[in-house]
Parts: C-alpha cells; sequence; structure tokens
C-alpha cells in the first residue's frame, strides 16, 4: 500500500471496488515523453535531441517519461525507431519507482536510449552520428504497472549529433 500512499490514491481497498472507489485509478493511464537527467523536461514533436557520444565511446538519446494513474514501480519499454526505414537502433526495458509529484503522477528522468546501428551500417558509415544525424526518430515509450494497467506513447524528434562528433570544415576533424 505504501506505493498507494505516495501517489496519494490511498482510497483503493481492493480490486472489487467500483470505479469511484479507485480515485486516479479509475482514470486512464497516461504517459509523455520529455527529456531531462535529473527532471522531467518537456520536448515538443519534432524537436531536436541529442545523440550522446558517451565517454567509454557509445551513444545515447536521453530521455524521461511523466505517467500519471499508475502505481508507483512500474516496467517501462523505449525503443528509438528511424522514421525513414523503420529500423529499430535501441531497444531498453526499465524497472523503476516513479519520483511522485502530486496526487497520482510522477515522473522518471535520464533514461538511456543506448544506440545501436550494426544493422544499418553503410561500408564506412557505421556510428550513429554518420548514419542518423538530423533524421526523424521515433522514441516509443509504454508504461506498465504491477496491476497491468499500461499507456503506450510516441514522440518524433530530430536525431541531432553530440558537438564533439561535428566536423570542422577546417580541419577534417571534430571541433
Amino acid at each position: 500500500m505504501l506505493p498507494l500512499a505516495l501517489l496519494g490514491c490511498g482510497d483503493k481497498e481492493g480490486p472489487s471496488d467500483s470505479a469511484a472507489g479507485l480515485g486516479c485509478f479509475a482514470e486512464e493511464p497516461s504517459v509523455r515523453i520529455g527529456s531531462g537527467e535529473s527532471t522531467f523536461e518537456d520536448v515538443a514533436s519534432g524537436d531536436g535531441l541529442t545523440m550522446v557520444h558517451g565517454p567509454q565511446g557509445g551513444w545515447h538519446m536521453l530521455a524521461s517519461i511523466w505517467v500519471e494513474n499508475v502505481d508507483q514501480i512500474v516496467e517501462i519499454e523505449f525503443t528509438i525507431t528511424v522514421k525513414s526505414t523503420g529500423a529499430v537502433v535501441s531497444d531498453n526495458s526499465y524497472r523503476v519507482a516513479l519520483v511522485t509529484d502530486g496526487e497520482c503522477a510522477g515522473y522518471f528522468p535520464g533514461m538511456y536510449g543506448y544506440l545501436s546501428v550494426g544493422d544499418i551500417a553503410d561500408g564506412e558509415l557505421d556510428t550513429p552520428p554518420e548514419l542518423l544525424s538530423y533524421e526523424t526518430m521515433v522514441l516509443a515509450m509504454t508504461v506498465t504497472d504491477a496491476e497491468g494497467r499500461t499507456a503506450t506513447t510516441e514522440l518524433e524528434v530530430l536525431a541531432e549529433p553530440d558537438p564533439v562528433d561535428v566536423v570542422s570544415s577546417d580541419s577534417g576533424t571534430p571541433s
């Protein structure tokens, strides 16, 4: 019952309750995709999202979720697809506790969508900035709580290269 109390939905008495007794759980679950490393930050469809070049050599896109009308503990399926080809370049699963924010709502920030482009490599073009820069990407999230309540959404963003991966026209090397 602790997750229910944390979400402000402590009036749920059991599975046989009527919708009126379920509080926020009577409403349909919903999820929004955003960004942010430590908080939820709104991202609009078509906005740019950086393909971060991590210190260990890989790339990822950072996403966060805002969820309403689910328990605090959720499972998240997070995929990133190239819109023009349908190629899935990231497929991640998370099981997390939402940071609660108000009644029946919470968020989870800083989820890495690790980019894997081996299946779409084209000769020497074999890194995310070479293959995905300025492509429209579809971020998809499906959130499911322990009671089976599920919400799914997608967000289209423009994949922007990390500034460390942008080649300088003067030197031919990353700036």
